[in-house]
């Protein structure tokens, strides 16, 4: 074995340590990991067997809730419809990111609530009810972020966008500590003194509150009394504390603590163990809704911020359509709980 091999085995024995135990992949040499994933492990269905069962479910999966499933992708759909025409007027106009900070932010965050609607709607779809729940988490952060930069204004887009800068040095900073440990190359010194600097440039421009070791929120700082910003104040001040505990109930579906682990929105309620493994087909209401809402209303910026009929008119459509599309949701929701009792 060569010396950098050996030294690459080293490195991925410390990634894939437990605690302070090194599992080291060379006591087995002579069995590739090919091998391993294709040996039938006790209790472990081979793939194609895997395969046949979630494509079965799938399938059972989609014809129970076919209508509202259809339903929410075609609201994705014109949501998707206002993003990009919105995105080709921008090419066209060409603004220099300097002369107009709160559209620039406005489109990236419209983007990243995009992707995250066909994530969650990808996780319903192959009945994955709390992981849905989960993004939706992600969703409800771009949501009041976009409502609270749209009241505020270019001045703390501006901040938003450049406050990057302080989450890479923060980064950075905690690479450094543990980059022995991985087995890995550190930083750039060069790299981290020109982080350093552009965090430096930022604090003598928006002051040092912007500078909040990357917690996230430091953007928006210079608008709060204290000087000092977290979500919850900035979901209150953006109109959105009536939500706050859907937020800590989603919540729960991320962290490792014991109401996350002893109860999943994804479990039929007449299960006796809260034990789910896999997908399920029940358990999707909330999270639709709770998507659906916040889409519309990031919607609604947007219009209002990039006026047009036609994007009025999609708006219009949406709005019309979320009552309908939740209550197809609950009915279905509804029907099933009753036929498990």
């Amino acid at each position: 074995m060569s010396e950098s091999h050996h030294s690459e085995r080293s490195r991925v024995s410390k990634l894939i340590s437990v605690g302070k135990r090194l599992i080291t992949n060379w006591m087995v040499p002579k069995i590739s990991a090919e091998i391993l994933l294709k040996t039938k492990f006790s209790g472990t269905p081979p793939l194609y067997t895997w395969k046949e069962e979630m494509g079965t479910f799938n399938q059972r999966l989609y014809e129970t809730w076919e209508k509202p499933f259809d339903q929410f992708q075609r609201y994705l759909i014109g949501y998707y419809s206002i993003g990009g025409d919105i995105q080709k007027e921008a090419k066209k106009k060409q603004t220099p990111i300097n002369e107009d900070y709160l559209s620039h932010a406005l489109i990236l965050l419209y983007s990243r609530s995009c992707l995250i609607g066909r994530e969650i709607f990808t996780l319903l779809k192959n009945g994955y009810a709390d992981g849905a729940l989960a993004r939706w988490r992600a969703l409800h952060e771009v949501t009041v972020t976009t409502a609270f930069i749209y009241e505020h204004g270019d001045e703390v887009a501006e901040r938003y966008l450049k406050y990057k800068r302080v989450q890479d040095h923060r980064e950075a900073e905690i690479y450094d500590q543990y980059y022995q440990d991985l087995g890995f190359d550190p930083y750039p010194e060069e790299l981290f003194d020109k982080l350093d600097q552009e965090k430096n440039e930022l604090r003598d421009e928006y002051g040092n509150p912007i500078d909040d070791k990357g917690y996230g929120w430091g953007w928006a700082a210079e608008e709060f009394s204290n000087k000092s910003a977290s979500f919850k104040q900035i979901q209150e001040e953006a109109g959105y504390d009536h939500l706050y505990p859907f937020y800590k109930y989603a919540s729960n579906t991320i962290h490792g603590g014991p109401k996350g682990t002893l109860y999943r929105i994804g479990t039929p309620s007449t299960s006796e163990s809260p034990l789910t493994a896999g997908p399920s087909n029940t358990g999707f209401t909330d999270p639709a809704q709770l998507t659906i809402f916040s889409l519309l209303d990031i919607a609604a910026i947007m219009v209002d911020n990039f006026p047009s009929k036609k994007r009025q008119m999609i708006l219009f459509i949406l709005k019309n359509s979320a009552d309908e599309i939740i209550l197809d949701f609950n009915w279905i929701q509804n029907h099933i709980e009753k036929q498990e009792r």
